[in-house]
């Protein structure tokens, strides 16, 4: 999620799109199936798109139970966007750059790199969403983890 230590572009981000980019990394972090269905319906197009390294899953059904089993070993997720960069004027077209920190249930504490394109549709709306999102991470830290749990 944006913090105060985020950078953000010098091409104004309109405020909606920045709420939507906390509530996609707010509910991605949960591990309630709600905040599951939720991310599906109220995040993303009804054509939307999540694409992280050679997964790709579409549309609200499939992103509302996309993390079935993912949390296996996990007790917290947390992403910080450390920067933002806007692709053209209209904002719709962005790529952040963070860190995500995974607390598994033996108590190690792993951080990586990320870097995400994220696509909005309908950018000057009140409640614009997200037709693309594509990240690139490396799991292999957070994979090694898992095996010593």
């Amino acid at each position: 999620m944006t913090t105060p230590r985020t950078e953000w572009p010098s091409t104004p981000i309109p405020e909606p799109i920045k709420h939507l980019l906390n509530k996609f990394y707010s509910l991605g972090d949960q591990k309630s199936d709600d905040a599951s269905r939720q991310l599906g319906e109220d995040v993303f197009t009804p054509t939307g798109q999540i694409v992280v390294n050679k997964r790709t899953i579409n549309g609200p059904a499939e992103i509302a139970v996309s993390n079935h089993g993912f949390w296996e070993g996990i007790k917290t997720r947390h992403h910080e966007v450390l920067k933002i960069y806007t692709c053209n004027d209209a904002a719709d077209d962005l790529m952040l750059i963070g860190s995500v920190t995974w607390g598994f249930e033996n108590g190690q504490i792993v951080e990586a790199g990320f870097c995400a394109r994220a696509v909005i549709d309908d950018s000057y709306s009140e409640k614009p969403k997200l037709q693309l999102y594509q990240g690139w991470i490396d799991p292999s830290e957070m994979q090694d983890a898992l095996k010593q749990q």
